[in-house]
């Protein structure tokens, strides 16, 4: 029931997203209407995940950005979300409740199912779009792989629940898998994480009827500014985890490497900052940051996490 429900609300954009004779609008209009009824049992159900330690919000914020309905209904559900979690109360949704909302599921996937011709070729345009960056998302799970994100399993799982066809799906996570289990290092650069997330905006502007979203705006804007504070501070920041993974020696460079894909800001930027870390150390410059630096460098941190609060 819970996975039932996990697989619709996140979703991945990949149901059909236009209805026969109606238009992307309308269509949305009538998710809203469908889910409207549970959206608080849905606001606890997610709040009571962020509680639990099983996702974070800013992961379902990022998620969000897929789920199927208006922008303002989704914006709406993430305020009650962030709402529960503000109150420190614990919250949970009963088994009645969930039985609502694995009705309000089946509605919305009996809604879909009538638009499954429409939403084929729909799927296949999306494929088109995405074939641009297949090579480095294959790249991108199969880091994830590694970093123990998720499995294979999981993988193969939610894969059938993603944007695209489901020919296109199998073979992307075909080659992730190829990827996590080569020899040689995976790896993807600062202009291919620059090249992945446009692409990733390229195909919720197009399922967004060629608009772009609020959700990509906001945070194209969000992002620009954590990067405009962590530039200037780029190098403080580079020698000050060198000298924790050569000197002080209580995490190691692969360690950063793999929290550095949950790392808030431009992925570009994170990738920057790990290949400079990775430099200091091959080049010794790890020496420790003085007490005006650390300062310096804590503000710069404490800046982001306020631009992260708005």
């Amino acid at each position: 029931m819970k996975k039932t429900f996990l697989l619709l609300s996140m979703l991945f954009i990949s149901m059909p997203l236009a209805a026969q004779n109606s238009s992307l609008a309308d269509l949305n209009k009538r998710v809203d209407e469908i889910s409207a009824p549970v959206m608080d049992i849905e606001a606890r159900y997610w709040a009571g995940r962020v509680q639990s330690g099983s996702i974070t919000i800013e992961e379902i914020e990022k998620n969000s950005k897929n789920w199927l309905g208006s922008e303002s209904a989704k914006n709406k559900e993430i305020s009650k979300i962030k709402k529960y979690l503000k109150s420190g109360k614990p919250v949970s949704v009963t088994e009645q409740e969930r039985q609502r909302m694995d009705e309000s599921t089946r509605k919305i996937r009996e809604l879909m199912k009538n638009n499954e011709n429409a939403a084929e070729k729909r799927l296949k345009e999306v494929d088109a779009i995405k074939s641009e960056v297949r090579d480095i998302k294959a790249r991108e799970l199969a880091l994830g792989i590694k970093a123990g994100k998720y499995t294979v399993k999981n993988l193969r799982e939610e894969s059938k629940n993603w944007t695209g066809t489901a020919k296109g799906n199998k073979e992307l996570v075909d080659l992730a898998v190829k990827y996590s289990k080569s020899k040689k290092k995976v790896s993807i650069s600062e202009a291919e994480w620059d090249k992945l997330d446009e692409n990733n905006r390229k195909v919720h502007t197009f399922l967004n009827n060629g608009k772009e979203t609020d959700g990509d705006k906001a945070l194209l804007k969000r992002n620009k500014k954590i990067r405009k504070v962590q530039e200037e501070v780029f190098e403080l920041d580079a020698r000050y985890w060198a000298n924790r993974v050569a000197v002080v020696k209580n995490v190691t460079m692969e360690d950063l490497s793999k929290s550095s894909l949950n790392w808030v800001g431009e992925r570009s930027y994170n990738q920057k900052l790990i290949n400079r870390i990775s430099e200091n150390i091959k080049t010794g410059n790890t020496a420790a940051l003085t007490d005006k630096e650390m300062k310096k460098l804590d503000k710069a941190n404490e800046k982001v996490r306020n631009i992260l609060k708005k």
